[in-house]
């Protein structure tokens, strides 16, 4: 008869006592048996400290760099007008036309009431006929707009290209600050899975061990952070516990805990409040607490139901993504091998997340973050909420191919 006496994950100073008796080793022995680690990074491979992280004075230096491209410029809609033949704005008192990126003319095209299916049928895949109306829905609506709005647009460019459109109360967070601030906080700290296209940047900052104060541990610290110049997210900043990275990136039992800083860019925000929220929170991230990593732990000991069943939860309508992301999902938990627990689906979502760009990404890292604290009841409701998805359904969201594989 099967053992169904359940399991009971040790603390990590029951972990610790056990290896000091020398009747347990690290959980994140095989990254140190196999690998280097490195001198100042206990707990990362020296080769991925190399290959995989940036040190972020560099990362400062280039965000610097690319600030200095970025310009912005207030201006009244009734002021503007918008050439089809081109695709540029033409704004008084700016030397030249200004061009779009796709964010920005999308952006400018919700300000003027222009649906956003428009905007991709008439310009970006119409015809000249089509881009020539397109024109004139933008032109009539900057001249409608006028009529009851006494503010300007804030324009944000790079060179002559407009990248998002804002309101005046918009108060820019740039991405170079976040990452200055960050640096002068945790001085000698390095970038991992950073993610940067100019407009919105994310990343973990690994801790030092020499500003960490749990010395003997498997676990090292950091936090993820995230910003955006283009209004693709907030200003973020949240703390996290890692288990040892090997050289391929992986974050072996990602959590995170504490509190959070999630800010709007609006005209109340004051940059030196939120530079020292954003100091109070690492002061306080520091110290590795056993329960940010037994909440992470736990979810070992929470066995789902059956792979159709874990399939369920990624496909269900619960959890907001989009059927790329849950494709994504499915194939980050094969390359993880098909582990039906929590803990397995989650490491399956953080995988994912390494291939996803800036904003999408850490997205899912935070997703992952606040899987690891559902309870067992938490996830069987989940998959009882999706116990009605059948085999059709589930091919539609996630492919025949991709749902073959992961029940075979």
């Amino acid at each position: 008869m099967e053992n169904t006496t359940p399991t009971t994950t040790p603390t990590l100073a029951q972990q610790a006592a056990a290896r000091d008796a020398g009747t347990a080793r690290r959980s994140g022995d095989f990254v140190h048996n196999t690998q280097e680690m490195d001198r100042d990074f206990s707990n990362v491979s020296a080769r991925w400290i190399e290959n995989g992280t940036t040190p972020i004075q560099e990362v400062a230096e280039a965000t610097a760099q690319l600030a200095e491209e970025c310009t912005d410029i207030q201006a009244m809609p009734s002021a503007m007008t918008f050439d089809h033949e081109g695709g540029k704005l033409r704004v008084p008192d700016f030397d030249e036309p200004i061009g779009f990126t796709e964010r920005g003319l999308d952006m400018i095209a919700t300000w003027l009431k222009v649906a956003r299916g428009t905007v991709h049928d008439l310009w970006f895949a119409g015809d000249e006929e089509s881009r020539e109306i397109f024109a004139r829905l933008l032109n009539r609506g900057l001249a409608r707009h006028a009529s009851d709005r006494t503010s300007p647009f804030l324009l944000r460019l790079r060179g002559a290209e407009c990248r998002a459109v804002f309101s005046d109360r918009f108060q820019a967070v740039d991405n170079d600050w976040v990452v200055e601030t960050l640096g002068k906080l945790m001085p000698g700290s390095r970038v991992s899975h950073l993610r940067a296209d100019g407009d919105s940047i994310s990343g973990m900052i690994l801790i030092p061990d020499s500003i960490r104060e749990e010395q003997d541990s498997d676990y090292g610290g950091g936090v993820h952070f995230a910003n955006s110049e283009v209004g693709e997210s907030k200003i973020q900043i949240q703390p996290a516990v890692f288990r040892a990275i090997c050289q391929n990136g992986c974050i072996w039992g990602e959590a995170k805990g504490g509190e959070l800083i999630r800010r709007f860019h609006t005209g109340n925000l004051k940059l030196d409040e939120l530079a020292t929220a954003m100091d109070a929170l690492i002061r306080a991230s520091i110290p590795l607490t056993t329960r940010c990593i037994d909440v992470m732990l736990r979810s070992k000991e929470i066995r789902l139901t059956s792979k159709i069943d874990a399939l369920r939860v990624v496909a269900s309508a619960r959890l907001r993504l989009t059927q790329a992301e849950r494709r994504a999902w499915v194939e980050g938990w094969l390359e993880e091998g098909r582990d039906e627990t929590a803990f397995g689906l989650i490491q399956g979502l953080t995988r994912s997340a390494r291939h996803e760009k800036s904003g999408s990404g850490a997205q899912l890292e935070r997703m992952a973050g606040d899987l690891c604290g559902w309870s067992g009841t938490k996830w069987h409701r989940a998959e009882a909420a999706a116990s009605d998805f059948e085999r059709e359904e589930l091919n539609k969201v996630l492919t025949p191919e991709l749902v073959t594989t992961a029940l075979s």
